[in-house]
């Protein structure tokens, strides 16, 4: 659910930048729902999260964007029979406003269909296509313990395939509450290192190198890659040309609205060692 709640700060911050593009309406504002959700294979459905676009020359208020009376459903596809297809609808969550969740658990290699409908908005819509479970193979190869050293060999990590993949997040997450940060002679006093770094794969690979660029901080450390579909690939990719201060318009995968439904699945195996100096 952290992720979601990253990339859904995201949308909205790269909506005001492509907007730049666009004459700006001071009286009112673009009556449209911003969707950020997320399914994870053999997880429950946690992460979907409406929200309405701002006045762009207000301070942005996630509290008061926070779309509390939407109706969301997400309808598990059965490829055989349409009269076999399940709907579930989502609960808002009154202590994280404009969350949506349910307790049933997202299928792999599954087709799901968003619907998210809220008086006075147009209805979102959206599909994808989970990917399926898969594993790392070469977990035995991270030890308990490892020293940090830069001029060391590279790590390597290596998994089984996905299928119904469109690319792999491989992502080093610092798992402590009060980490020590590793000191670097280039590190930006304004800007603190996120314990959480990852960098894309391309789809047909199945192993990827581990720079100890990616090692912001000593402490117990995962080691993790994600399948993810095209919806969140293609989102994630227009990101990162918008960091290479390219900035372009955003295309979504959603039909009525802004924003994106994407779905991943986490390796299994994904192996913890402790960093020292």
């Amino acid at each position: 659910m952290k992720y979601a709640l990253l990339f859904s700060s995201l949308i909205l911050i790269f909506l005001l930048i492509s907007g730049c593009e666009e004459p700006v309406q001071v009286e009112g504002k673009p009556h449209q729902l911003v969707v950020s959700a997320f399914l994870v294979a053999e997880e429950r459905i946690d992460s979907v999260f409406v929200s309405q676009i701002g006045d762009i020359l207000s301070l942005y208020d996630p509290n008061f964007a926070a779309v509390q009376n939407a109706n969301v459903t997400i309808t598990l596809i059965d490829p055989n029979n349409s009269t076999g297809n399940i709907t579930y609808t989502l609960n808002h969550d009154a202590d994280m406003p404009g969350r949506y969740y349910s307790s049933a658990v997202v299928q792999p290699m599954a087709t799901y269909l968003l619907k998210v409908e809220a008086p006075g908005f147009p209805t979102v819509t959206g599909s994808t296509s989970v990917p399926d479970t898969f594993s790392i193979t070469n977990k035995e190869s991270f030890p308990d313990t490892l020293v940090f050293d830069s001029n060391s060999p590279e790590k390597y990590i290596k998994w089984t395939a996905s299928r119904n993949h469109a690319g792999y997040i491989c992502r080093v997450s610092n798992l402590e509450k009060d980490a020590q940060e590793i000191p670097r002679d280039y590190s930006d006093d304004d800007t603190e290192p996120a314990k959480t770094v990852g960098f894309f794969n391309t789809p047909e690979n199945s192993s990827a190198e581990l720079p100890w660029l990616l090692i912001n901080y000593y402490g117990r450390t995962q080691f993790a890659v994600e399948a993810i579909d095209e919806n969140y690939l293609d989102y994630l990719e227009q990101v990162s040309v918008m960091y290479s201060y390219d900035l372009r318009e955003i295309h979504y995968s959603l039909q009525g609205g802004l924003g994106v439904f994407g779905s991943s699945a986490r390796a299994q195996r994904s192996p913890i060692s402790v960093i020292k100096p």
